[in-house]
């Protein structure tokens, strides 16, 4: 994320639509539990936390929305 915030111009806009750790506890223990033989098989991550992951970055949130019970971000974001 810090890199996203190197190559935007102050204050440019960075649009993100992520998956991530559902809102749904029992679905988000689903993703906890599946997570490594998807990592294996996808690369990806089903349990990170996009929005505390965003957070830690230099970027600056300005407007979030989640859907399918919380599983996909879409993370509105402005470059320092």
């Amino acid at each position: 994320m810090n890199n996203i915030n190197r190559w935007a111009k102050p204050g440019g806009r960075i649009y993100l639509l992520e998956h991530g750790m559902s809102t749904n506890r029992l679905l988000g223990a689903v993703q906890h539990l599946v997570n490594p033989a998807a990592r294996r098989i996808s690369g990806c991550h089903y349990n990170r936390d996009m929005i505390d992951i965003v957070n830690a970055s230099e970027l600056n949130i300005v407007k979030t929305e989640r859907y399918w019970n919380g599983i996909i971000h879409l993370i509105w974001a402005q470059a320092t």
